[in-house]
């Protein structure tokens, strides 16, 4: 596990999962679960929260809705009793179950889609019932304010952390010193997500996938 601490005292622990990066906030006495990962991940996930003696979550918040992402998220809603936070756009989404896959942005990332399309897979997840949408600006907590940031899908969103630290789910994707996302529904929102990125006073971006990202590494992406 990894840890992060805002300049106000907000602080971010990156749990140890393979499928997709899960963050666990602590703010103001309250605690939220970022991203859940996929169903095969569940008992490490609940062994880290007690591992860091997390026995309850104030709710959940999910970048996106995404298989990779919400595959925990009902689970841990019953477990915990909480409410799941997600962008207005895919409310709908979280609590049918289902997503659209996104769409490639490289040659391989396009064939990705098609076969895995065709095999209907990565679209069905178990469904949320009590969801909490909400918009861009919002504060879910102190500190704790809602960006909206899509192209990954329609409502993707960023969680900014005290204006210092984001948490930017698929709007970025490092590895290899890319960050430039594989997959993604609408490039010119990709871009334009990136730059509102940069307009925040954020110096670390925490993704859904890879390693932390500084500013000149979302900056390298728009060049």
């Amino acid at each position: 596990m990894k840890r992060w601490t805002t300049s106000g005292g907000i602080t971010i622990e990156r749990l140890n999962t393979l499928r997709c990066n899960c963050y666990v906030i602590q703010c103001a006495g309250a605690v939220y679960l970022v991203d859940t990962s996929v169903v095969m991940e569940r008992q490490s996930i609940e062994r880290q929260l007690k591992k860091l003696g997390i026995s309850g979550l104030d709710g959940i918040i999910l970048t996106h809705v995404h298989t990779d992402h919400v595959g925990n998220a009902a689970c841990f809603q019953k477990k915990f009793n909480c409410l799941v936070y997600v962008h207005a756009h895919e409310r709908t989404a979280l609590r049918d179950g289902c997503c659209p896959l996104p769409q490639g942005t490289l040659p391989f990332t396009k064939k990705v889609v098609s076969v895995a399309g065709a095999l209907g897979l990565w679209t069905c997840f178990e469904p949320c019932r009590n969801v909490m949408a909400v918009e861009n600006g919002q504060y879910i907590g102190p500190g704790l304010r809602v960006l909206h940031t899509p192209g990954h899908t329609k409502g993707s969103m960023s969680l900014i952390l005290n204006e210092d630290i984001a948490l930017v789910g698929d709007a970025i994707i490092h590895r290899n010193k890319q960050v430039y996302p594989p997959f993604a529904n609408d490039e010119r929102q990709v871009k334009n997500s990136l730059q509102k990125l940069l307009e925040t006073n954020c110096q670390q971006f925490l993704p859904g996938h890879g390693a932390v990202a500084g500013r000149e590494n979302i900056l390298s992406a728009l060049l």
